[in-house]
Formats: C-alpha cells, structure tokens, sequence
C-alpha cells in the first residue's frame, strides 16, 4: 500500500489552528535560538516566512519500525539498531547512515531487550546479558534472577 495516496479528512478550521500553533512555536524558537547566538532575530524570521506551511507527513501507527532507521551500530558486544527517523522507503537509513555499508560478523545471537529495568539487559531464550555481552542472569518463569561471578 503506497502511504502518499493515503488522505486523511480534517476540519478546515483545526488545520488551519494547528498550523498557526505549530508556526507560533516556530517563530519563538527562531528568536530564542538567534538570541542564544547573539544575532538580531530578523534574518531566521525572514527565512521562516519565506518557507512553505502546512505540509506534514502523517505515519500510521500500525508498523512501528517502517519509518525507522535500519542500519546496526555496535553497542559494547551488541548490535542494535539505529532507529532514527527515516521516511525513505524500507529498508531505509537516516541521514547519518546514508551510504551504510554493513559488516556484521555472520552468525550472531539474537536477543531481545528486557523491559522494566533501569540497567539494560539483553534476554536470548532463558540466559540475560549485559550489552557488552557477559552473562549476568537467568530467567525462570517470569522472573529474572541477577547473579555477579567474580
């Protein structure tokens, strides 16, 4: 299904109130930022109303990692991968991994992150890791038990 022919019916009056807002808050944000840098405000104003409104791209919530950057970045002893936006088309890559080239080492574990942690552990069938790869648990049921080898 090609996403552009998608079109989403919304009340004139609410877009037109959302694009004020959204340029409102641009506007600040250009005077603030030119503030920060100690120039007068007038060239980013200029620039800002010189650019073409309203256009937006709306993702549909039903693929989460369509519109996500595919590349692998290494991680200590993991690779994960990027996740930054991208609407090219899949796989696409962000604008920091345009020309990705690959080279992941070939028969890599797959693992899955574990949830509700504050310290990322990496979970591969029963055993938990750290990113960098050590051991560091085991899972049983529903519950993860930590252990520390010295």
């Amino acid at each position: 299904m090609l996403y552009a022919q998608m079109s989403y019916s919304i009340p004139r009056t609410l877009w037109e109130s959302l694009d004020a807002v959204l340029f409102s808050k641009g506007l600040s944000l250009a005077k603030e930022v030119a503030k920060d840098l100690g120039v007068p405000p007038q060239a980013l104003v200029q620039a800002l109303n010189s650019q073409e409104r309203a256009k937006f791209t709306i993702l549909p919530d039903d693929d989460t990692s369509t519109y996500q950057c595919q590349a692998l970045v290494q991680n200590g002893a993991t690779y994960m991968r990027c996740r930054c936006p991208s609407l090219k088309t899949p796989p696409g890559y962000c604008n920091a991994h345009e020309r990705y080239n690959p080279d992941i080492p070939k028969n890599l574990k797959k693992v899955r992150r574990v949830d509700g942690s504050d310290v990322p552990y990496l979970l591969s069938d029963t055993d938990v890791y750290t990113l960098n790869g050590k051991k560091c648990g085991i899972l049983k049921g529903s519950t993860i038990t930590l252990f520390e080898i010295e």
